[in-house]
Formats: C-alpha cells, structure tokens, sequence
C-alpha cells in the first residue's frame, strides 16, 4: 500500500513556508487535504474592520487573489475569503466570518457568493469613511 499517494505534507510545509516569510496574522485553524482546494486558513477576528485589516495583509503576500464574500445560510453570520497562491503555486482560501449587517452586505442575498473588490475591504478596514456598496 502506497501511503504517500494522499501525502498532505506537501501543503503543510508550503503554509508553514508562507507564515515564515510573511508577517501575515496567524490562523486560528487550518484545514488541509490533499484535493481541490488543499489549504483553508481560518482567522479569528471579531469584528468587520479586523477581519478586513487582516485579509489585506494576507492578499499582500498571495499571488492571483480574489476576494468573495458569502452569506451563510443557517446563521447571521457572513464569511469572507480571500483565494490565492503562496510562492510554490499552491492554492491557499484564507477566511473569516463577522455577523451580518444589512447596511454593511445590503445587496448580499442568503446562500449567495459575491465577489468583493479589494477596495471594498479597504473601506471595511476604515469604518465611517462610507458604506461598501
């Protein structure tokens, strides 16, 4: 029985790597198979304009990012990811969630994932400079 066929190693040492390098906030999880989407790191940030500062310094250090928000559909709670890569190409979601404020998410209907403009989180990080649209 080959037991390396399924080897999640690889992945970890490409995340133990990138939280070496870059001065990015540290997980508070880490999910990581071997398909698909290989890494998920959970961070652990209260509130919106924490989790915005945070995911701006993890897109500081990924290649190829994308920023998505989703509304969950069982909690009032919403989910932000920001997709990537780390040097070795290897495909890293870096996540968080905050509640749901209809003012903050007014066009983000339940279940649905959006795509967010980096300048979106930028405002997020600064609350009181305007109202992400």
């Amino acid at each position: 029985m080959n037991h390396h066929r399924h080897d999640v190693l690889p992945y970890l040492d490409a995340l133990r790597e990138h939280l070496v390098r870059h001065d990015v906030p540290s997980p508070v999880s880490v999910e990581c198979t071997n398909w698909r989407e290989p890494i998920a790191v959970h961070l652990y940030e209260i509130t919106l304009s924490d989790l915005a500062s945070a995911l701006l310094l993890w897109t500081k250090s990924l290649d190829g990012v994308t920023v998505t928000a989703k509304r969950m559909r069982h909690d009032q709670s919403v989910h932000l990811t920001v997709v990537g890569r780390v040097a070795s190409g290897v495909p890293l979601h870096v996540w968080g969630g905050v509640r749901f404020e209809r003012p903050l998410f007014p066009d983000l209907p339940t279940g649905v994932e959006q795509d967010v403009e980096l300048s979106t989180l930028h405002r997020w990080k600064h609350p009181g400079q305007g109202v992400a649209a």
